[in-house]
């Protein structure tokens, strides 16, 4: 799989479209060689985008990356918890609704 003008080239590879809201939302501090894509949301979003890397396609084998993806997630919690927390903290630092709170 290849991009190519801001389109996959695979085989079997669907039609990718820029989240414009996403993007919007996108950090400047944010890796900028990277482009939010739209992808179903009916709670499988984040299997779909991984199946959408991966296959070019978010239906082809969305399912078989759910398992492993829980227990990733799972076996290294608190790294990602605190990942998470971490980014929140940065950005509300940075809007200015954390002024003087001590962290």
């Amino acid at each position: 799989m290849s991009f190519l003008r801001g389109r996959l080239v695979n085989p079997g590879a669907q039609r990718v479209s820029m989240d414009a809201i996403a993007k919007s939302l996108y950090p400047d501090d944010a890796p900028q060689n990277c482009t939010p894509v739209t992808v179903e949301a009916d709670g499988n979003s984040l299997s779909y985008a991984a199946s959408l890397i991966a296959n070019g396609n978010q239906r082809v084998a969305h399912g078989e990356l759910r398992r492993p993806t829980a227990d990733e997630l799972e076996m290294h919690f608190q790294y990602y918890a605190d990942l998470c927390c971490e980014r929140v903290l940065q950005c509300a630092q940075q809007e200015g609704s954390l002024s003087h709170h001590a962290l």
